[in-house]
């Protein structure tokens, strides 16, 4: 579940990265669904986005939230100390954060949450976090949810067949997509023509039976969910 890549940007757009990420990445903000949730806070963790998802993933309404700090919904689980121990302003630009935490929602639910976050740089000055989150979920749940997050209906065992379809390079590409990138920031970054690029995303959509990038955001999600809930039923 990697966050969108605005690791850096310039001064004039840091108000609208804070403020209406989702005008920026329309791409990736339109994935937002019933299983994910976006935020965006500054430097003191005061809230200044929060997706429309996040009444469904998280029980948060942002009228609420806005311009306060997120910890005021952090029970007393352990996550939650560790969560925030973990500095901001130890994040390097570019570095995706794994976290976990336990809020209670609006109306009074314990609701244990994944985090991803990265940093937002601009001018070498950090200015604030975006982050995506979910609930933690398990396998059974994951099992009854699985159809209903793609437009066509996709068990387990078929979702990571088809993302085992895809080579190295084809994979890398789903990476930088599901990041928020554009075509041309990738190719610089993969050192290849933006045609390549192109045709690579083209690729993987066919492969993968997908029509759109929200579409690839879920699968991807979905790829990392199943992975994780085999991870855990192995270990058990």
């Amino acid at each position: 579940m990697d966050g969108p890549n605005i690791s850096s940007v310039s001064e004039q757009i840091v108000s609208s990265v804070l403020y209406c990420p989702h005008e920026l990445l329309t791409g990736f903000f339109s994935a937002s669904n019933c299983d994910l949730a976006v935020f965006v806070h500054d430097m003191e963790r005061r809230l200044t986005y929060l997706s429309d998802s996040a009444r469904a993933v998280c029980d948060l309404n942002f009228e609420n939230w806005h311009r306060k700090k997120i910890e005021l919904a952090f029970t007393v689980h352990p996550w939650n100390q560790v969560y925030r121990d973990s500095l901001d302003r130890d994040l390097r630009p570019g570095e995706i954060q794994a976290l976990k935490c336990e809020i209670q929602g609006d109306s009074g639910r314990m609701i244990q949450l994944e985090v991803h976050r990265q940093i937002i740089v601009s001018n070498s000055e950090l200015v604030g976090v975006v982050g995506i989150m979910r609930p933690l979920t398990n396998l059974g749940q994951l099992l009854s949810r699985t159809a209903s997050l793609l437009s066509s209906s996709m068990d387990g065992k078929t979702i990571l067949a088809r993302w085992q379809s895809l080579n190295e390079n084809e994979r890398e590409i789903v990476e930088h997509v599901v990041a928020g990138e554009m075509n041309k920031t990738i190719a610089k970054k993969l050192q290849v023509a933006e045609r390549t690029v192109e045709a690579r995303r083209s690729k993987v959509m066919k492969k993968l039976g997908l029509r759109n990038v929200p579409d690839l955001v879920r699968f991807h999600l979905l790829v990392r969910q199943w992975e994780e809930a085999c991870q855990s039923n192995w270990a058990t």
